[in-house]
């Protein structure tokens, strides 16, 4: 006696994956460490840096809210100050605010800084904020050195 067993797969079409219910984001910044520049506007220094923001989900899209940059000294660890890039900041600069599904945004920004007692040498903490298509919102914050 024989057992004989049939599978089908019904409708001859390939299984799809689930779309993504959020973005996943990578935010990095370069370059690193940040060399600073020549000064301006009466500043000291200039401190010029590019945030990407790449989009890693592949189904879900979202907008760049805000950046904000966040300089101290290394050598007294004083706060100098935090510079907000919004949204319309960002659209001048990098053309828009969107990062499309599996899409890369290069936002090139910059600041010009003094640190009391001389010397360049500061930390750069970055904050951004991102929301997707869906309406969610994720924070990212990273840290650079500018020598």
């Amino acid at each position: 006696m024989g057992i004989a067993a049939t599978v089908g797969c019904g409708g001859g079409s390939s299984p799809t994956a689930p779309s993504p219910v959020r973005a996943q984001w990578n935010v990095t910044a370069s370059p690193s460490p940040i060399i600073a520049g020549g000064g301006g506007y009466g500043y000291q220094y200039s401190a010029d840096f590019t945030v990407t923001v790449k989009e890693t989900s592949g189904g879900v899209g979202g907008n760049v809210n805000f950046v904000n940059a966040t300089i101290r000294n290394d050598t007294t660890g004083v706060e100098l100050g935090t510079i907000n890039f919004s949204a319309t900041e960002i659209i001048d600069q990098a053309g828009s605010n969107h990062v499309a599904a599996r899409g890369t945004l290069n936002i090139p920004l910059g600041f010009y800084y003094t640190l009391a007692w001389g010397g360049r040498q500061a930390t750069l903490t970055i904050a951004i904020q991102l929301a997707d298509d869906r309406g969610n919102v994720t924070n990212r914050s990273l840290e650079l050195k500018v020598i």
